[in-house]
């Protein structure tokens, strides 16, 4: 009778049991679609408004400056099948010129300001195509840029070169940006884990570049990284 009604337990037990087991499978392979991602890139950067337009007070005229560069880190996890929560480092490195033909000074020719800054962007990246091989995420973010260096590299008509700072070029520069970006990532997945990335991004910030400025400061970039992905 024992027997019995131990079989008997088993038999009731068993559907539950496969059940369980296929609950599991199921929650495993939803989970599987979840997954973590992180990238590194380099880009080139264009700034807009991203110096002085007007002389200052000593008659310096301002102009862009050909060397803007940026290096980041980001990581991002997959919430859903359409939405990546992603955070993003970079380093960004950007110049900016000034010429010495109406300052009080006249053996100076040009000098070259360069700035160093840290950025933290939030993004949100929704998912527009995921198909074999490529991906497409177009990424709305916030933006918070921090200076943390700067430097001015004087060029006499000598010939000669100084790093003093001769005519107080910094002093309107804001130290702290806040903005707004969107982006668009392509990803093309050489293979399951690794994809490489290819990233325009628009940024507008909210405050100008120097409180004489009354033009918007922007930045238009194109980004080039390797992006793995782990589950």
């Amino acid at each position: 009778m024992r027997k019995i009604f131990f079989y008997a337990i088993l038999l009731v037990l068993m559907p539950l049991t496969v059940s369980a087991q296929d609950a599991d499978t199921t929650k495993a392979k939803k989970n599987s679609d979840y997954s973590f991602t992180f990238g590194i890139n380099y880009g080139t950067d264009n700034n807009i408004n991203g110096y002085r337009l007007d002389p200052n007070s000593e008659g310096n005229n301002f102009y862009k400056g050909n060397s803007h560069y940026s290096i980041g880190l980001d990581y991002g996890w997959m919430a859903s099948k359409k939405l990546r929560p992603r955070i993003e480092v970079r380093y960004v490195k950007m110049s900016y010129g000034v010429g010495w033909d109406n300052a009080n000074i006249s053996t100076i020719n040009e000098t070259v300001v360069n700035l160093f800054n840290f950025d933290i962007t939030l993004h949100a990246d929704y998912l527009l195509l995921n198909a074999a091989k490529i991906q497409l995420f177009l990424s709305p973010g916030l933006k918070w840029e921090i200076n943390v260096d700067r430097e001015e590299k004087n060029l006499f008509k000598n010939g000669d070169i100084s790093w003093a700072n001769y005519n107080d070029l910094l002093s309107g520069n804001t130290r702290n940006f806040f903005g707004g970006s969107v982006s668009a990532i392509l990803k093309y997945n050489i293979i399951k884990n690794i994809g490489i990335t290819l990233t325009p991004e628009y940024t507008l910030f909210f405050n100008n570049f120097v409180t004489a400025n009354n033009k918007s400061y922007q930045r238009t970039s194109i980004k080039a990284g390797v992006e793995f992905n782990f589950r």
